[in-house]
């Protein structure tokens, strides 16, 4: 993809959903989620918004200072 293409290392692009759909992962589903979260992240509540709760732990975790050193490992149960 063009370097001038936004989001062209995104998941939720060409360059991620290929993939996955060749993969056999539900795109449809994933998008959907993409979606809810794209909403989620709107709410005006920042008690309720995870991005900015996600800002706030930032914050207060790089000391005010905007150091960059969180590392966020999602785990799961799954197995293949």
């Amino acid at each position: 993809m063009w370097d001038w293409v936004g989001g062209r290392t995104s998941v939720t692009s060409a360059v991620g959903l290929l993939p996955a759909a060749l993969q056999g992962l539900d795109v449809d589903a994933f998008l959907e989620g993409a979606r809810a979260m794209d909403d989620a992240t709107l709410l005006p509540d920042l008690a309720r918004n995870p991005a900015a709760l996600l800002a706030a732990a930032w914050h207060v975790e790089g000391a005010g200072r905007g150091r960059r050193d969180m590392v966020i490992l999602p785990t799961g149960t799954a197995c293949c």
